[in-house]
């Protein structure tokens, strides 16, 4: 009677913690379906994150081209008007069978000036970059 009391005893107890053990396999199992639902929403954040960051980045870029071709136009501008403002003051030295006239007058080695004979006040002076 002893021993049977003392396997009821322990099938009891074994009941028990399997009772325990299983409501804490499911409580554990539960846990695991959040912690994968919550890993699925990061995992989509962070996708939804990298496609608007790469969008950005394509934005960007377009923009610093844009940039660029605008900075290459202008430069080409300024290039040209450069050009056009030193054929303009291009001058070369007198040929010894030419007249010199008193209307070109050299400042320096990078500058001149330059009057009109008629009207001698009215003077223009140009320096150069070379």
């Amino acid at each position: 009677s002893q021993h049977k009391s003392l396997k009821e005893a322990l099938s009891e107890q074994t009941t028990v913690v399997l009772a325990t053990k299983e409501e804490e396999i499911g409580r554990l199992k539960g846990e695991v379906k959040v912690l994968k639902e919550r890993l699925k929403c990061e995992e989509d954040k962070l996708h939804s994150v990298g496609l608007t960051s790469e969008a950005r980045v394509n934005e960007l870029e377009d923009l610093i081209r844009q940039g660029e071709h605008e900075r290459r136009k202008m430069h080409n501008i300024i290039q040209e008007l450069r050009g056009n403002v030193r054929v303009f003051a291009r001058i070369r030295p007198f040929l010894p069978g030419e007249k010199s006239t008193d209307s070109i007058t050299p400042l320096g080695e990078t500058s001149l000036r330059l009057s009109k004979p008629n009207n001698p006040e009215r003077e223009y002076k140009f320096s150069f970059d070379r």
